[in-house]
Order: structure tokens, then sequence, then C-alpha cells
């Protein structure tokens, strides 16, 4: 993962051939605009907006908390605020600007990598992984990844659409969720067989 994030830099900062992939996608998403699907990618924008983490994060952690599962609500909360602090990072390194033409939302600061993109994969990524590992049979696993998976994947999808996001932006806060994301779920797994 972290040889695909090198990759995709090299090819959009330093060889600057990410145009093409870039515009075909924005065609491709913008094709289906309209006025009630403007409302739908706000609101799915909104899902993965800290306003969301806002309202979400305390619930659940109350409700780990009240479980005793002291090391998933410690794991979450470090893939949340890592998230977010690993992207700020990252986009004060790369400094790429936002798209300037058909922005349906306003959005500060730099747009490498897509902030939505890569937290809403860390916390629904180790959200999902929490909740799976309390189902006995499969097919629950399954639903859960594949619902949250959908949902990830929307919420970049919506990033594109309303035009505060290049696609590769996206693909970029993809990558380093994955790869925080791993180390997260890595690190749980640690601290259990540790019994820390």
């Amino acid at each position: 993962m972290l040889a695909l994030f090198i990759e995709l830099t090299t090819i959009t900062f330093v060889d600057k051939n990410i145009t093409v992939f870039d515009d075909t996608i924005i065609s491709l998403v913008r094709y289906f605009a309209s006025p009630n699907l403007n409302k739908l990618m706000i609101f799915i924008t909104n899902i993965g907006s800290a306003y969301s983490y806002g309202v979400l994060v305390p619930i659940i952690i109350i409700l780990l908390a009240l479980q005793r599962q002291w090391r998933d609500a410690s794991s979450l909360s470090i893939c949340l605020v890592g998230a977010g602090v690993l992207n700020t990072v990252l986009k004060s390194l790369f400094e790429r600007a936002r798209p300037n033409v058909l922005q349906l939302v306003k959005a500060g600061g730099y747009s490498f990598p897509s902030g939505h993109s890569m937290v809403a994969l860390c916390f629904y990524g180790m959200l999902a992984y929490l909740l799976s590992r309390r189902l006995a049979h499969w097919h629950g696993r399954l639903a859960i990844f594949v619902a949250t998976t959908i949902l990830i994947i929307a919420i970049g999808i919506s990033r594109i659409y309303l035009g505060v996001h290049y696609p590769s932006d996206v693909l970029g806060g993809y990558i380093a969720g994955a790869i925080w994301l791993s180390f997260c779920i890595s690190l749980l797994i640690w601290w259990e067989n540790h019994n820390i």
C-alpha cells in the first residue's frame, strides 16, 4: 500500500500525468448531475464530516466503555484522531490546490489527499472490524464489510461530484487511510496478544 501511495504521488506531482484520469472520472461522475442528486451527495458527504464523527464517536465510546472494551475504544479513537492528524500533515506536505470549478459546497485547505475519504475509511473501517468480531456467522460479517465498503466509496464519490476533490485525491485518501487502518488493527491485535 505504501508503494502504491508513492507511485500515485509520483504520477501526480512529479510526472504530472494524472490529468486524463482525473478529468475522465470527473466527467463520468458529473454526467448524472441533477438537483436531487446534489442533495443526496451533500447528505452522503456529511456522513464523512467532522460533525458526524462528533455525534457518533462519543456514543460509540460510551457503549464500548459500558462493556469495558477499553482496547476497542482506544483503538477506534487512535484510528480516528491519527487519521485526522496524518491527513493534515500530508495535505501540508503536498499543498495541492482544490479544483476551482463546479464546486457545489465550500471546502478549505489543500486537496491531496482527501480527508473525507481517508478518515471515513479509517473510522468506518475500524468500526466494521470491531463489529465483525462480535458476530459468529460469516454472512453477518460479510454484510457489514459490504455495507461499509459501499458507504466509504459513496463518500469518496460525493467529494468528486461536489467538486471539492480530484479523483486522485480520493484515491490517495483511500490508500493512506488503508495504511493507517492496517497499523491500528495490527496495534489492537498486538495489545490483545500481549494482554496490555
